[in-house]
């Protein structure tokens, strides 16, 4: 379906959707007005930058490294934990308390959001279908959050403070114990130096272990690296060659224009004419001369090869030159660590005698001393954040729900914007079904629709009759009405026949695939017009199963097509033959019906009836009645040259007309 159609049917389908958009535009305003308005309260708040966020005792790692802000994700969590307090019964309860609400608005922990703007700037919103209890929430809420969370950090960070300080004595009274236990052995063996398990000399050993280590891993990870760089380069190409490409060639694009041209040029023809014919075997050769020019411009394009060094080549061996550097680096790392390691190990065996009880207790001192150290961090960080919770305000107002911060009207545009939406829909949706409509409506609307759907080309569209025609003038309209449009599409059939360079008919009939399709009122035209031009015509009733010609003409029906068939002698052809009030145009009426049309049809003397009646006039025009419910058509078919087949527009196709034409 093209744009040009689907534009039509709007058109015809305007005032449906028009109407539709009408009545959705309604329907969404009064919801709009039904559902109401939506006020959102801000409460803006900021967090000092000394106030910690990672919870009391523990070490705030962003001060440590001296970032005054920190980053989104942790305000996005902080944010998600300040509106589970605000959301708590701590706060919420005293806040409707304050304002008098002693009933639970519906919905208010759904109405309630806390968000982080910035890393330290933090939004409240409350939102309610009246701005002034959305204000008052909003105000209270925020009061009463600032006193709760003050109150949990400060309670919080104290407790912390408490376990960590005796935690703190714990540890250190473990502290003096080991050592008291170490002098003591000590003094009772007589040792005076410390053994080879001595924390320092492990120390040492431990880490030129550790550089050795690191050295070795460096160095495999260069020779891993290096061998796969290596075998990259080995299947790399040094050069490569690359085609320059030859200037435009301007003669190239005039070429294939003038080619589309002949390509149109062909196809129109081949619609008029047969591939026979000369005029389509002349444009046939055109086309193929300039395709075989344009080819030869084609192939006069083609580039010059140029070789020069491969980029991926150089950057390869650039690779491997720096992983060399590594790998070397490494190696010497790996030979001064190994020879530290070795001293080391040395230093050690020369207190391999010592007691290994003394080591133990040497290890025990060394514990307990590290567990003191960082008991003691935790502690100094813990009082850091107690004085923090209770010497400043970890979260403050920063600006309440006032004149100057009022209430926002969260659905403002809101019925503009439903009822664009909803206009946009309405029409997309009728518009769509109006297409649909059309899409299934099989019948026939259009020239285009029956070129399409019939399986023969359409020789002309006869219009519907309107003002002074009738239906029953229509039969006549080139004889009585000159000067109508119908009459003027009778003509362009005739021009078919009338054609000196097209084919040459002589004898046709007018068919149809079923009654009522208008096929009698074609054929008396079309033998009129034929009339009119000056050729000599007669007309033929063959539908003697609902003859009409002789209504059409005004005739008496009492001798006809039926009695010539039985003697079609010069004596009873003169009887048969009436003529009519348009000049060279007579009638053969249908005659008296017969009690088995098949018989009749299937007389010999049919072709003798024809070749005298050849004789007699230019052209034969014969009526038939439906063809797919009766056989007379197809009995009739041997003695004339074409068939003319009649349509009905504004009614569906039945798939008849395919068959009519392939039997």
């Amino acid at each position: 379906m093209d744009f040009w159609r689907v534009l039509g049917i709007f058109g015809k389908r305007k005032w449906l959707l028009l109407l539709s958009v009408l009545v959705a535009a309604g329907l969404t305003w009064g919801a709009t007005r039904l559902v109401g308005s939506k006020w959102v309260a801000t409460v803006q708040f900021v967090q000092p930058q000394s106030s910690p966020l990672l919870g009391p005792g523990a070490t705030d790692q962003s001060a440590a490294q001296g970032q005054t802000v920190e980053s989104m994700i942790e305000a996005t969590a902080q944010a998600n934990i300040y509106k589970a307090i605000v959301q708590s019964r701590d706060v919420l309860e005293p806040a409707l308390k304050k304002l008098q609400i002693t009933q639970l608005p519906p919905d208010l922990l759904k109405n309630i959001d806390f968000v982080a703007s910035a890393p330290r700037l933090f939004h409240l919103r409350v939102t309610d279908s009246s701005p002034i209890r959305a204000e008052e929430l909003a105000n209270a809420i925020a009061d009463q959050f600032v006193i709760v969370y003050q109150s949990v950090r400060t309670r919080q960070a104290r407790q912390t403070v408490t376990l960590l300080e005796r935690q703190y004595h714990d540890t250190e009274t473990r502290l003096n114990q080991a050592r008291a236990r170490y002098d003591a052995f000590r003094t009772a063996r007589g040792i005076m130096s410390p053994g080879g398990n001595d924390p320092l000399l492990q120390h040492s050993l431990d880490d030129a272990l550790h550089q050795r280590s690191d050295a070795t891993q460096k160095l495999a990870a260069a020779q891993a690296e290096l061998g796969k760089v290596s075998s990259d380069l080995a299947v790399t190409p040094k050069t490569i060659t690359q085609i320059i490409p030859a200037p435009p060639n301007p003669m190239i694009g005039q070429l294939n224009d003038e080619l589309a041209k002949l390509d149109q040029q062909l196809s129109d023809l081949k619609l008029r004419y047969p591939d026979t014919s000369p005029k389509v075997v002349q444009a046939a050769q055109a086309r193929k001369h300039v395709a075989a020019r344009l080819a030869v411009e084609k192939a006069g394009q083609a580039g010059r090869p140029s070789t020069q060094t491969n980029p991926e080549w150089v950057a390869l061996s650039t690779q491997a030159r720096t992983l060399q550097e590594q790998g070397a680096a490494a190696q010497a790392q790996l030979t001064t660590s190994g020879a530290a390691v070795i001293g080391a190990q040395a230093e050690m065996k020369k207190y391999q005698n010592v007691d290994t009880h003394l080591s133990a207790l040497a290890g025990d001192i060394s514990n307990a001393l590290e567990n003191k150290n960082n008991m003691a961090a935790r502690l100094h960080s813990a009082r850091m954040t107690f004085d923090a919770a209770s010497g400043a305000t970890p979260i403050a107002i920063m600006d309440r729900v006032s004149t100057f911060n009022p209430p926002s009207n969260a659905t403002e545009g809101r019925t503009a914007k439903l009822i664009a939406i909803a206009a946009l829909i309405a029409m997309i949706g009728s518009g769509a079904i109006a297409v649909a409509l059309d899409s299934v409506d099989l019948r026939l609307k259009s020239v285009q629709q029956a070129e399409i759907a019939l399986p023969t080309r359409v020789l002309a569209a006869i219009p519907q009759p309107m003002g002074e025609i009738s239906y029953n003038a229509l039969a006549r309209v080139t004889e009585l009405y000159p000067q109508s449009i119908q009459a003027e599409a009778f003509r362009f059939v005739a021009m078919h026949l009338l054609d000196k360079d097209g084919p040459q008919f002589k004898s046709l009939m007018v068919v149809s695939a079923k009654a009522e399709q208008g096929s009698t009122t074609a054929l008396t035209n079309l033998g009129i017009t034929l009339a009119q031009a000056g050729k000599k015509v007669i007309i033929v009733d063959a539908n003697i199963r609902t003859p009409e010609l002789h209504q059409v003409f005004e005739l008496p029906n009492e001798f006809g097509f039926v009695d010539l068939i039985r003697n079609p002698n010069d004596e009873s052809i003169e009887q048969a033959l009436i003529g009519t009030t348009v000049p060279n145009l007579q009638v053969i009426s249908s005659g008296r019906t017969p009690a088995n049309p098949w018989e009749l049809f299937r007389s010999p003397n049919m072709l003798a009836l024809s070749h005298k009646l050849r004789e007699r006039a230019d052209y034969i025009l014969y009526d038939t009645p439906s063809s797919v419910i009766f056989t007379d058509a197809l009995n009739l078919s041997p003695i004339v040259d074409a068939a003319v087949l009649c349509v009905r527009a504004l009614e569906p196709l039945s798939g008849a007309e395919d068959r009519l034409v392939k039997m």
